[in-house]
């Protein structure tokens, strides 16, 4: 089953977050995350409880120049480094 658009996971309520992450579980399917490094901080637990892997797009969307210090930075090395998340390496 392919679906023709994908959901926004950051604009999606938290409990719609965990209702979609309980039924695409079964399939093996991920949720895919667009975030930036002022959100990033904010979801990473949420989305860490999700019962799937998770995918953040565009290397969090974190600016280059914030630096490796950056705590959305640190965050998202964090979120690696349990194995439940991937990056997408993507840039314009």
């Amino acid at each position: 089953m392919v679906f023709a658009s994908a959901l926004n996971a950051r604009s999606m309520r938290p409990a719609h977050q965990e209702t979609v992450a309980a039924r695409i579980t079964p399939h093996g399917w991920h949720i895919q995350y667009w975030s930036t490094e002022q959100d990033l901080l904010e979801l990473a637990k949420r989305i860490s409880a999700l019962p799937v892997d998770v995918v953040v797009d565009h290397i969090g969307s974190i600016p280059p120049e914030l630096g490796t210090d950056h705590p959305a930075f640190v965050a998202l090395l964090r979120m690696l480094e349990t194995g439940q998340f991937w990056v997408k390496l993507s840039a314009a």
